[in-house]
């Protein structure tokens, strides 16, 4: 998405929702998605709206910053907690000649810093705390992170810095800030994000992201595959029934708020 008057709503407005359906069908496919466009004005705009249910978040950024410094410092344009999980390539050279094996083309400059994601797919969601370690704590620090909090190195070590993130975390969604990481911290963590809705048939890394939370939320395992099939659907229909919620095995805006609420 190149550069464009992010001032004008109307056209800041249709921007989120074409990128939303772009994230959309990659997600339905099982697909990441990465976004380019300028720091001023797309990228600047994803992150106004980074923890929103309304609009879908890529999971890279790709922004255009012609300060000519190779990093993935985003200045004012993206907190430095928002994309942090090396999620970030940044343009910072424009247009200019460089010289290979005798032979002069004409490029951008770009610093790379992506890789995959870390495990969080489990059978069970183990209660953690400081002090705790291992694969649930490296999961537990990712989607921190990706909430955009400042919950230091992705190292599977329970320190200081991701306790005082599960604290933020958990003020922030209503819950008793204890830092202390059980049920309740792992669905809202597992689930957050926008609320697409899904049904039996609905495939993809939302449906991933649905059967997490379900495992965490029921205590029991919920195949993570992308796949709603029928033992999702019962899931969720279990899920809706013991939390009072209406039942009709599709989730939608308020079974997800649920979900995201820690219940």
């Amino acid at each position: 998405m190149e550069h464009y008057d992010s001032s004008n709503t109307a056209c800041r407005t249709a921007v989120l929702s074409y990128l939303t359906g772009w994230t959309e069908r990659l997600h339905e496919s099982s697909y990441f998605s990465g976004v380019y466009s300028g720091a001023a004005s797309g990228i600047r705009d994803l992150a106004n709206v980074y923890r929103s249910t309304t609009y879908a978040r890529p999971d890279f950024i790709d922004f255009a910053w012609w300060n000519g410094k190779a990093d993935t410092d985003a200045g004012s344009y993206v907190p430095s907690t928002y994309w942090s999980n090396h999620q970030r390539i940044h343009q910072y050279a424009g247009d200019h000649n460089e010289t290979h094996g005798g032979r002069t083309i004409n490029i951008d400059s770009n610093q790379v810093d992506v890789q995959p994601p870390v495990n969080r797919d489990f059978t069970t969601y183990p209660t953690v705390s400081s002090g705790a370690n291992g694969p649930a704590v490296s999961a537990l620090q990712y989607l921190l992170k990706d909430d955009g909090r400042d919950a230091g190195t992705v190292d599977g070590n329970f320190g200081s810095r991701t306790d005082t993130a599960v604290r933020a975390f958990q003020s922030a969604r209503g819950l008793g800030a204890d830092g202390e990481v059980g049920r309740r911290t792992w669905t809202a963590l597992l689930s957050a994000g926008w609320q697409p809705n899904l049904a039996r048939g609905s495939t993809g890394l939302e449906v991933r992201r649905l059967q997490r939370a379900l495992t965490a939320a029921l205590g029991r395992s919920i195949g993570i595959d992308g796949d709603f099939g029928s033992g999702t659907e019962q899931a969720v229909r279990d899920y809706q029934t013991t939390r009072g919620l209406p039942v009709d095995g599709e989730v939608g805006p308020q079974t997800w708020t649920a979900l995201q609420s820690g219940q």
